[in-house]
This record gives structure tokens, C-alpha cells and sequence, in this order.
């Protein structure tokens, strides 16, 4: 069993991937750990549950990505905030790491102030309607309580029957606003996003009336309150829209089973279904696409490059976002196998004592003899490029495998070189059979400039007549040999 059993308020389990009536295995309930609903979205029951939905909200069959995988879950570190420079450490080769991205429905709702303006938001209340067209509208940082903390608004009897509009963050979860919010018998929140989350929406199942809008929307919404003798507003809820524009890098939104609070043990309401946003939920959905390719006909090392979709800037979104399909037909894989990780662990010294208590079985002192002479020549689908005094000039190798249908292929070289670097590649076309569907290509970066230390991207794409397989490459500059240690 993953995780300790727990009987929620509700009187339900959540079913683990296994549990049958008896509840012989359960799992925590508890919102605080992201393993029950990261292991839920994989797996779910293990069968298709039909009209699933949360609160009427996205009403469909419910799946896990892999209902008959077999699960290995670890205690991870999980974030949602950003973005900024070098906050996401991904060094070790065997994992992947994920960011949240949006999918193709919303959750819409809109604010409507009095003189007539609209202002779009997200929200999962429940009741889906206000009794009256109107309420009055007043800005929480206005009773001295800018967050909504529970028990911070001065006069508070001021506040009865009115829509309040609190600022997002402050250390106060979404539901303890609205908690606030009712406290003082108001009849709904509006919660605007700060500048650092703009113009992500994330969908939120408040316990009554409320709906998120935008940084700039917000600050809209403000000024009419401050310019308007009576400030009025009301808030419609849309429901379900389908069809909307993505992938978009922002909060997304999966399914799990958990009957159970939508906001944990403290939240009254009974669900079978939740519906949350964030990494968490990425990740679940990215490793059930990874376990699909792998039973289609890859084999486990080949996974990761196939994630690899459209290009963006690898610093700031990565490498773009996963397409399943067009995984499926991929043409070419950077395969890898259990010496190329421990050659990786070798090169960044790792002895073969350290390499013995990972692998758990006995080792050769000698297990180094072939390692890399640098963490980059790891067969890995991107590269990172680092330059400094010394080094002008950095060469890898790279061995790609033919996993398209047509044995007999011939992929082409097409490269983008930024400003102040040059690529060279040898050789310029790769020639596939089914003798040799295995090829090696070297690839040399030179440094014709950035002094100014600013990192720069490229990319370098084998095509043949069906296929486009991309990898990026970053640059960078230091100014001193430690520095220039490559990573992954």
C-alpha cells in the first residue's frame, strides 16, 4: 500500500487503484499530499466511470491515463509559482520534469458591474445563479482587511449582503476568503489576481458566490468602486465552456475520486469528484502519456525526448508541450540505457562505492572506465552549451535510433545558430536501413561572441519527408571553469 488508510467525515474511501467493496485498501484523504490524487489521475478505478462531474461542472466519463500500470510513488517536492530564472533544478536524466499547462474547457463566470461592464473570471460554485440582479460592491482594503483574513474586517456589519472584492495571496487560502467573506454575511467574493499571476485563471470550488479575474480586470474593478457613489455588481456563472484555446502554460484542471470536501476534512460539502489545478496534476498526466508510449512499442529510455513538442525558450517554458499523438510516430529516439546513467553519475563523481549503494549490487571499481568526459555527452534530445575563458569550443555526440516505419529513411540537418555562436554538424544526413538503424552524429559549438553573459537559444532538427525531430540548445557564458560545469 502507497499511503496510510484514513476514513474521511463523509463516510467514503477513496479507492486506491486496487479496492474492491470490501475497502481492504484505502488511501489518505488528506489535501495537504500530492500522492493520492497524483496516483488517482494515473489509475483512477481501473475502469471508465460514466457521468462523472463536479458540482454539474465538466460532466464526461472519468479514466486514468494507464488503468493496468503498475505505480511507484515517492515523496516529492512540488511547486506553483514562478516563474523566474533557474528556479526548477532538473539535473538527474531519468526524470522529467513537468510544468502546469491549460487544457481545451474552462470554467467561466463574469463579473457585471452596474454601469454595465463586463469582466470575465473562473469559478466552480455550485448553485450557478444570485437571487437579484444587483448587489452593492465595496473593496475589502477599504475596511482594512485588503486579503480577507477571517476576523480582520474593521465594522464589519457594514459588509452584510454585499459582494466583496479581496485580493488574491496573503498567506489566505481561497477558502478561508470566502470563509471570511461569509463571516460577516456577505453575499459573494470577487478575488483579483496579483501582478506576479496576471491574467491566470484558475478555477476554484468556493462555497459560495465567488469568481477570480484578473490582475488588470481587478484593478478595473477597483477604480469603479472608488470613482462610483453606489458601486454595484453581480456575478454569472457560465457553467462549462468547451472548445476554449490550448495548450496555454498556466493552472490546469484534472478530474480525481475523493468523496470527500472539495477543500479537505474542514470543507462541509460531499463530492465524489474534484476538480484541481497545478503541477501536481501534470505530472499524473505526463507519466500516464510516458506509460502508453512505452506499451505501444518504446522502450522506457527512449520516453523522454518523445515529450518534446513545440519549441519555446527553454529557460523560461521548457521544451514544449506534450502531444501524445504525434508522439506515437516520432521517426526518430535519443535511446539510452542503465550504463549511459551510470556514466552520467561518473562524470558529475560519483565513485563506484556511491554507484554500488544506488544500484544495490555489487560493481566493479573499474564501472568508470567508459564514462563521459562531461555530463553533456549523455544522449539526451537538448543540449546545454557553456562557454567561458578557456573554452571556446564544445563538441558532443549524439546516437539516434530509427523507430519510424520507413526502415530505409534519410533525415537531413537543419540547424538555427544564435548571434555570437556557430554549429557545425557531421554529417549532414543520416541513411537508416534495416542493417543500420542506428546512426551517430557530432555536433561542434564555437563562440564567436556573448560577452555580455546573456543566455541564447537554438535548435538543430532532423527532417525526412514525414517527420521533424527538433532538439533545443542553450548557450551561456561564465567567467570562470566552476562555473562552466555543464547541466543537464
Amino acid at each position: 500500500m502507497l499511503i496510510k488508510s484514513k476514513k474521511n467525515k463523509c463516510g467514503h474511501y477513496m479507492l486506491s487503484p486496487k479496492q474492491n467493496s470490501t475497502h481492504s485498501h484505502v488511501v489518505t484523504t488528506d489535501m495537504s499530499t500530492c500522492g493520492p490524487y497524483n496516483v488517482a489521475t494515473f489509475k483512477e478505478t481501473g475502469v471508465a466511470v460514466q457521468d462523472v462531474s463536479f458540482l454539474e461542472y465538466a460532466k464526461g466519463t472519468a479514466i486514468g491515463f494507464a488503468p493496468k500500470a503498475r505505480i511507484a510513488a515517492y515523496k516529492v517536492c512540488n511547486g506553483n509559482s514562478g516563474t523566474a530564472p533557474f528556479t526548477v533544478n532538473h539535473l538527474p536524466p531519468w526524470v522529467l520534469t513537468v510544468g502546469a499547462s491549460s487544457i481545451y474547457r474552462e470554467f467561466r463566470a463574469e463579473v457585471v458591474l452596474g454601469d454595465s461592464r463586463t469582466f470575465m473570471g473562473a469559478s466552480l460554485y455550485a448553485d450557478l445563479t444570485l437571487p437579484y440582479d444587483r448587489y452593492q460592491l465595496v473593496y475589502a482594503g477599504d475596511f482594512w482587511n485588503v486579503f480577507c483574513k477571517q476576523g480582520g474586517f474593521n465594522d464589519p456589519k457594514q459588509l452584510a449582503g454585499k459582494i466583496i472584492v479581496c485580493e488574491d495571496k496573503g498567506n489566505v487560502s481561497t477558502f478561508e476568503k470566502a470563509a471570511a467573506v461569509d463571516g460577516v454575511c456577505g453575499i459573494g467574493l470577487v478575488i483579483t489576481n496579483t501582478e506576479e499571476t496576471v491574467e491566470e485563471l484558475r478555477a476554484e470550488p468556493y462555497p459560495k458566490p465567488g469568481v477570480r479575474v484578473s490582475y488588470n480586470d481587478g484593478n478595473q474593478i477597483k477604480q469603479y468602486i472608488r470613482s462610483s457613489q453606489n458601486p454595484t455588481a453581480t456575478i454569472l456563472f457560465q457553467g462549462t465552456i468547451i472548445g476554449t484555446v490550448a495548450p496555454k502554460v498556466a493552472a490546469f484542471s484534472a478530474g480525481w475520486t475523493q468523496a470527500a470536501g472539495p477543500w479537505g476534512d474542514h470543507d462541509p460539502r460531499c463530492v465524489e469528484f474534484n476538480i484541481i489545478s497545478g503541477t501536481s496534476m501534470a505530472c499524473p498526466h505526463v507519466s500516464g502519456v510516458a506509460a502508453l508510449l512505452k506499451k505501444a512499442y518504446l522502450i522506457g529510455q527512449s520516453i523522454k525526448d518523445l515529450a518534446m513538442g513545440t519549441d519555446l525558450t527553454p529557460f523560461s517554458l521548457g521544451v514544449g508541450h506534450v502531444d501524445p499523438n504525434r508522439a506515437l510516430n516520432p521517426g526518430l529516439v535519443y535511446d539510452m540505457g542503465v550504463f549511459d546513467y551510470i556514466w552520467f553519475l561518473c562524470s558529475i563523481g560519483y565513485d563506484y562505492q556511491k554507484i554500488r549503494m544506488l544500484l544495490r549490487e555489487i560493481v566493479s571499481p573499474n564501472i568508470c572506465a567508459g564514462t563521459f568526459v562531461t555530463p553533456g555527452d549523455l544522449n539526451l534530445p537538448s543540449f546545454s552549451v557553456v562557454f567561458n575563458n578557456q573554452v571556446k569550443t564544445v563538441r558532443y555526440k549524439r546516437t539516434v535510433k530509427n523507430v519510424g516505419s520507413n526502415v530505409n529513411a534519410t533525415y537531413a540537418a537543419n540547424w538555427h545558430a544564435p548571434e555570437g555562436t556557430r554549429i557545425d554538424v557531421v554529417p549532414k544526413s543520416l541513411v537508416f536501413n534495416s542493417d543500420n538503424p542506428k546512426q551517430i552524429y557530432e555536433i561542434t559549438y564555437s563562440s564567436n561572441g556573448g560577452s555580455d553573459h546573456s543566455p541564447r537559444f537554438g535548435w538543430i532538427e532532423w527532417l525526412d519527408e514525414t517527420h521533424r525531430v527538433r532538439s533545443t540548445i542553450a548557450f551561456n557564458w561564465t567567467t570562470t571553469i566552476t562555473d562552466s560545469l555543464v547541466s543537464i
